[in-house]
């Protein structure tokens, strides 16, 4: 077997499957300077596709190029927004500075900051940044100014902002950027990267929000069935290769059509019982194995839980396809037994911890191996 099922981690082009398109448009529009929102349910490998495939492709074709990813995951207020992108920055320059052309024609362009080069923890020298006052963490305000004179230079720029919904859970924070990213205008590609599709709405579709129909939209959807069967007979072994589509078909659906699910349990297929092709039976025994084995970190996650959230998410678990809907009608209600304010605390709360997905008046779980976990232990 020369290919694996790649699961916690980032991943290589040769194992992303269905993004060509995807990939292909999002070149076209980085061409065109344009501004781009790929979103898409968690696990999709949104991030894999812009630092394994996207960024290094560009510094290719951009040797001089400044590519600037950052992460805004749980980020908890501006200074951390800050903090983060003075990081990123730091990196991708410093990689850029070691090019002596690069720095000798740039350098003046940081005008009122400092930069400079410290010994890093790896004993390396390594590219800082400071404020005027000597501080390590620079206004991201300040260094969107910079990164802008530098693209008015001739210096190609890219950026990316993974989790941007993340954002709109600091106070002013979606204001300003979008009012630094309309001083940038048309001249630097800009990415931006969610999964809190509930969140993402607030932030780009309504009329009321900084972002509102800002950039264009690329979703990253479910891998076709049919696309999916060869690649996971690639990776199989022994007699899991004859494994027929209808059960491939299962594993997919059993496992939500999440990728990162469906390779563990691959994995674990091909560790423990190769010597016959798939069934069924086989997948939930897989799955159970799998939730037995790890009943600790699923209950840290539902730890806190409420017994209303339990009783909302009791009716996506047992619903007969894995989703609820009409969840303000007095049925419902009574089903969950609280109010409507009450239903609204209790979906909020689900959606931003991430336990349920919006589509719609559609509402799902998202995570099928936490589904699995509070059927069997919780809501049985």
């Amino acid at each position: 077997m020369d290919k694996e099922f790649i699961f916690d981690g980032l991943v290589d082009e040769t194992n992303l499957l269905n993004q060509k398109q995807v990939i292909s448009d999002i070149f076209s529009y980085i061409k065109n300077k344009k501004k781009i929102v790929l979103y898409g349910s968690r696990n999709r490998a949104k991030t894999s596709i812009i630092r394994n495939i996207i960024f290094p492709k560009w510094k290719k074709q951009n040797p001089k190029g400044l590519a600037i990813y950052i992460e805004l995951m749980h980020v908890k207020d501006l200074a951390d927004i800050s903090e983060r992108f003075t990081k990123s920055f730091n990196q991708s320059y410093g990689e850029l500075a070691k090019i002596k052309t690069f720095l000798d024609t740039t350098i003046k362009l940081f005008k009122g900051l400092r930069p400079s080069y410290e010994l890093g923890e790896n004993g390396k020298m390594e590219f800082s940044i400071k404020s005027s006052d000597g501080k390590n963490i620079v206004d991201i305000e300040e260094l969107l100014d910079r990164i802008h004179d530098l693209s008015e230079k001739g210096v190609p720029c890219l950026l990316c902002f993974d989790e941007f919904q993340d954002i709109a859970f600091v106070k002013k924070a979606e204001a300003i950027l979008r009012r630094k990213f309309e001083e940038i205008g048309s001249k630097i590609p800009i990415i931006v990267l969610g999964s809190k599709q509930h969140v993402l709405t607030e932030v780009f579709e309504e009329p009321k929000a900084p972002f509102y129909k800002w950039g264009v939209k690329i979703e990253i959807s479910n891998i076709p069935y049919e696309e999916y069967y060869p690649y996971l007979k690639e990776r199989f072994i022994g007699e899991l290769v004859n494994t027929s589509d209808e059960v491939l078909k299962y594993l997919q659906d059993a496992l939500f059509r999440s990728p990162e699910e469906i390779h563990r349990i691959g994995y674990e297929a091909n560790r423990k019982c190769s010597s016959m092709p798939l069934t069924e039976g086989v997948i939930d025994d897989l799955i159970d194995q799998y939730i037995e084995g790890n009943g600790t970190v699923f209950e840290s996650r539902v730890d806190h839980i409420t017994s209303q959230q339990l009783s909302f998410l009791k009716q996506i678990v047992f619903s007969r396809d894995r989703k609820v809907s009409g969840i303000y009608s007095q049925d419902f209600l009574h089903k969950v037994g609280v109010s409507s304010p009450g239903m609204q605390k209790i979906v909020k709360r689900l959606l931003d911890r991430g336990f349920i997905d919006r589509k719609g008046d559609s509402y799902t779980m998202n995570d099928p191996f936490l589904f699995y976990h509070l059927k069997k232990t919780r809501l049985s």
